[in-house]
């Protein structure tokens, strides 16, 4: 159970420290960059979270009936993917986008799966919460993507 929680962790910190990254980029539009930072404390929120539930007693962790691993793994290999990538370039704003609805959508496999898995409620509720967090990021993160084609590509284009 630990290292599910371990891992978990991993995950959040990674979009946490990601986001962050994204949201200090002077080339991005002031509007990605807001919504960037919004989703980067979010992040961190919700390893601060995931941090407290790790202090419980072993006992009340071992809740757990069935955990989605592989998509636990897939959502860790797609944020480890992600800062890679920014430790080697800057990315475009719409790349950065698209990489984040991708990077959300897995998260929220991963703690909406999860969640229907938990014996211990409070366990299964916290992980339903994070799911409709990573539902409302990645809302968010679409309704800024068509933004940024409607308003933001035109000007582009332009230049």
């Amino acid at each position: 159970m630990r290292g599910f929680l371990s891992d978990c962790h991993k995950i959040e910190t990674l979009a946490g420290e990601i986001y962050q990254r994204l949201a200090v980029d002077a080339a991005y539009a002031p509007e990605v960059r807001s919504v960037f930072q919004k989703l980067g404390g979010d992040e961190r929120a919700h390893a601060r979270q995931i941090d407290l539930v790790m202090q419980a007693p072993e006992k009340e962790l071992d809740a757990v009936g069935k955990i989605a691993w592989e998509s636990i793994d897939a959502a860790v290999q797609l944020a480890e993917g992600m800062v890679r990538a920014l430790d080697h370039r800057c990315l475009g704003e719409e790349e950065a986008l698209r990489l984040a609805v991708e990077m959300e959508q897995q998260f929220v496999k991963v703690h909406v799966n999860n969640a229907m898995h938990f014996y211990n409620q409070r366990l299964a509720a916290l992980f339903a919460g994070l799911g409709a967090h990573d539902q409302e990021h990645l809302d968010r993160l679409r309704e800024c993507l068509k933004w940024w084609h409607s308003e933001r590509k035109p000007r582009l284009r332009q230049s």
